[in-house]
């Protein structure tokens, strides 16, 4: 423990500090008195964290200055340096640097109570949970191949062309494609977001430049953000309406493609049956759901999503049950869900 007045009177008013922000001055007042204290860089290491993790995107660099100036000095002073250090990284996306504080928290020797803290069977069992996916993170990005992506020919045109799904066989693509649109009465045409269909012969071919879907789709308003079964033969796709002015309600819809007899031709032919509105399971009246992503298996649906109680744009999920009725959708938890938009399952 210091001895020196000063420096224990600066400790003992940041412990009695009322606020988050005064706590850390005393603790950084403290430390320019005495700055290879071990017990000042911890607090300040931790205090720092705390304050960092309640802002977005923040950088944790502020905190991990302390800590690492903490293990140079005094390496060992406390499993919860690794800890943090461990998280820190862990939120930043620098998994090799999380793998390798939260082995050294694993491997932290466990003869003295008072450098574990009272929690440590907690943040234990949450290192050993994560560890798994840290080692694949390691691994992925130790292994980087070169990035070079190309534009698409044959589909990319002056117009914008964006959400990109393949059927599952690779055959045919779906995409949105902004095209101009005049209904009648209108005096001008407006911009709207078309669900285009293009298709290759072979996978050795480029594909077509692409059709806008008929009916059922492109009636009017706009579609895009598709999600097909395995089969090929069960679509989800967005429909976006304007509701008011400077805003458009988005609700997610599902067809079918079945066949039917041509009596005239005397032919089989397949279709697209009518959209259907997946329901309030799914869809809200005055949100926003859309970039469904079915399951491979077909009975659980993700999307993207900004609803009253989501935190910006979240994914959520819904099953179906063995009579084709949707559960109520729920959030991922987190990490796949994060104070920032989290979209594109």
């Amino acid at each position: 423990p210091p001895t020196d007045k000063k420096v224990v009177k600066l400790l003992a008013d940041a412990e009695k500090a009322r606020t988050a922000p005064e706590h850390h001055q005393k603790l950084k007042e403290a430390l320019e008195e005495d700055s290879d204290r071990a017990e000042i860089l911890f607090k300040l290491g931790v205090s720092a964290y705390r304050q960092l993790r309640d802002s977005p995107r923040a950088s944790f660099a502020p905190a991990l200055k302390y800590f690492d100036k903490l293990e140079e000095t005094c390496p060992g002073h406390h499993i919860d340096v690794y800890y943090y250090t461990g998280l820190m990284h862990y939120s930043q996306g620098e998994y090799a640097e999380a793998a390798k504080a939260f082995q050294a928290f694993q491997r932290f020797p466990s003869d003295d109570p008072s450098k574990l803290g009272k929690d440590v069977d907690k943040k234990s069992a949450d290192v050993e949970e994560v560890m798994p996916e840290l080692a694949f993170y390691t691994e992925f990005y130790r292994n980087e191949l070169p990035f070079d992506p190309q534009v698409l020919r044959g589909v990319s045109t002056p117009s914008d062309e964006y959400l990109p799904m393949f059927s599952p066989d690779n055959s045919i693509l779906f995409f949105t494609r902004v095209g101009k649109y005049q209904a009648k009465g209108d005096l001008v045409a407006k911009d709207v977001e078309e669900l285009t269909e293009s298709r290759r012969a072979s996978l050795e071919l480029d594909f077509d430049r692409g059709q806008a879907l008929p009916e059922p789709f492109n009636q009017g308003d706009s579609y895009g953000g598709v999600t097909i079964s395995v089969n090929n033969k069960e679509l989800f796709v967005t429909v976006c309406k304007p509701v008011g002015e400077g805003y458009r309600n988005c609700d997610i819809f599902r067809t079918h493609y079945d066949n039917h007899m041509d009596f005239g031709s005397g032919m089989e032919v397949w279709e697209w049956t009518g959209l259907e509105d997946l329901g309030p399971a799914i869809n809200t009246p005055d949100g926003w759901e859309s970039q469904p992503s079915l399951s491979a298996d077909g009975r659980t649906l993700y999307f993207a999503t900004v609803r009253e109680g989501s935190r910006g744009t979240d994914i959520y999920s819904s099953t179906r049950d063995d009579k084709g009725v949707w559960s109520t959708a729920k959030p991922l938890p987190a990490p796949i869900n994060t104070d920032g938009d989290d979209k594109a399952p």
